[in-house]
């Protein structure tokens, strides 16, 4: 790209919508104006499209960034020229077309740059699922937009102690994927260190208090099962009920809210609570709020209780058929309304019984829709 020199003749009502002379009449010598207080950017080396114009060529379109004036921003615009001639085949001026383009290209910019965020965001999600010899975990994420405030994670701690998190920043796309991303990496570094859940959240609450000053909050849910998975402790700030199910569906119990989400009052204190003794087989199920508040077209919410039969149902199948339950079941309920909230689901198998059906391919921890 370079800068070109002054379009000759151009229109004068053109130079005042650039913004040459914001404000102020039309110049005489708009050639003046333009030169002198909106710089160009042509796209190729060749001469001005007007300037070859006025030779006898006819010009394809280019493009050229116009920026100066009283715009606060650059604008592009689509230019092509044409020679004119008189009856006698004389030449006798030259047409500019310029097309305001900087709405369109700026919209595909913002595409680009969402998508890329996007694939950024997953790289933060575990690659694949964890399988650890207390348990075996997958999960997933159904993003409302390209980038989301949900999270969800699945890691291996110090001693064979396995960590299982689904949390949810408020609001939508990139600020709180930004967020997600702070707590992902707070999350990783004091679980290794802190052995109690509640104190590692009472960590992260304060570092987002520091980082966000209460502009936005995060629920989330932090459970940790011992590395013989017969035990496990939780602790929940705001985040939506994990079911803890048998092999054969029945409930062994929920790990409920013990305090409010994150972000929001210093000196707050979360509690470690003991979940329900676990065996071989038994099923954790987590969730953010966006499933169970799932709308269906005439308005009304998916709700925790069929998403409960629906994890009963598939209570002993692997992880990844469950997720797909799962989904199944949100996606069937939402219809063809576009999501209005992410989803995510976390999904964790005690390790020691055969699971019932043909085994699944191992899926991705990562996938979305």
């Amino acid at each position: 790209m370079r800068r070109g020199p002054a379009l000759p003749l151009l229109a004068a009502a053109f130079v005042a919508a650039l913004g040459a002379r914001p404000g102020g009449p039309t110049p005489a010598h708009a050639d003046e104006a333009w030169e002198t207080e909106v710089e160009v950017y042509l796209c190729d080396r060749d001469p001005e499209p007007l300037r070859r114009a006025l030779a006898g060529e006819v010009v394809e379109e280019q493009d050229a960034m116009v920026r100066g004036g009283s715009q606060a921003e650059p604008r592009w615009l689509r230019v092509s020229a044409a020679p004119v001639w008189d009856e006698e085949g004389g030449l006798e001026g030259g047409v500019l077309v310029l097309r305001d383009i900087s709405a369109g290209r700026r919209l595909r910019e913002r595409d680009f740059e969402m998508a890329l965020a996007a694939r950024v965001q997953q790289r933060f999600f575990p690659a694949r699922p964890l399988e650890a010899p207390a348990l075996w975990a997958a999960g997933l994420v159904l993003p409302a937009a390209e980038t989301c405030g949900d999270y969800y994670d699945a890691f291996v701690l110090p001693g064979g102690r396995v960590c299982l998190a689904v949390g949810d920043v408020s609001g939508h796309g990139f600020g709180p994927a930004l967020v997600m991303a702070e707590v992902r990496a707070y999350l990783r570094s004091l679980a290794a260190a802190e052995p109690d859940p509640g104190r590692v959240l009472g960590r992260i609450n304060e570092l987002l208090l520091a980082d966000l000053g209460g502009d936005l909050f995060v629920t989330l849910l932090l459970v940790v099962v011992e590395g013989d998975g017969t035990r496990l402790r939780y602790a929940s700030a705001g985040q939506t009920a994990a079911s803890v199910l048998r092999a054969d569906g029945v409930p062994k119990g929920s790990l409920g809210p013990l305090g409010p989400p994150l972000g929001l009052f210093e000196g707050r204190v979360w509690p470690t609570r003991d979940g329900p003794a676990l065996a071989p087989g038994d099923t954790l199920v987590l969730m953010t709020d966006g499933a169970p508040e799932c709308p269906a077209p005439d308005g009304a919410l998916l709700g925790e209780e069929r998403l409960l039969a629906a994890a009963r149902a598939g209570a002993g199948e692997e992880p990844d058929r469950l997720l797909a339950r799962l989904t199944r079941t949100v996606v069937g309920h939402r219809g063809p309304d576009p999501a209005r909230d992410d989803v995510t689901f976390l999904v964790a198998r005690v390790r020691g019984a055969p699971a019932a059906g043909p085994r699944a391919p191992r899926t991705s921890l990562t996938a979305s829709a």
